[in-house]
């Protein structure tokens, strides 16, 4: 989805192929059998960090902290491409708001505490909590989204 939604932002037309897993699509990369592909920066980390493979940009609004030197796509001259990866922690819905309330107060001090902020770095991730309605409001973005780049692609829903 990242690729056609590359594709889309970029304004050209590439042969999008998948691979069930990342070794895969990097031993594709590497054997030029593919000349670019789209992952998550720790599951490439080995080939960049031994020089086989170089980021060229990172798809998120601002630089990532664990590769300051990379530019953002958006800087790189794909405007307006944005793929970012989060998670959310959710309840059952009718669940009290004052519960809501201490388990996000609690995950934003958990959030903060530097020693897990260094554990969420060493993969990749810079951790922060936002609020229940931020939340709301990425998840009804991210759906639009989506679903915008599966209808513009064609692909059908089953």
């Amino acid at each position: 989805m990242s690729a056609i939604l590359f594709n889309t932002v970029a304004k050209i037309e590439t042969q999008v192929i998948t691979f069930r897993t990342t070794p895969e699509a990097i031993v594709a990369l590497l054997r030029n059998d593919v000349q670019m592909m789209i992952d998550f920066p720790p599951a490439i980390s080995g080939q960049v960090n031994s020089g086989k493979l170089r980021v060229l940009a990172s798809s998120g609004t601002l630089r990532e902290a664990a590769m300051p030197d990379v530019p953002t796509a958006d800087e790189a001259g794909v405007k307006g491409y944005e793929v970012t990866s989060w998670n959310g922690v959710f309840a059952p819905k009718g669940t009290p708001k004052e519960v809501i309330e201490i388990m996000n107060d609690a995950m934003q001090d958990i959030l903060r505490l530097p020693e897990v902020k260094q554990q969420f770095a060493k993969v990749g991730v810079e951790a922060h909590a936002s609020s229940p309605d931020e939340l709301m409001r990425q998840l009804t973005a991210d759906i639009i989204k989506w679903n915008s780049v599966i209808d513009n692609a064609g692909i059908s829903r089953k």
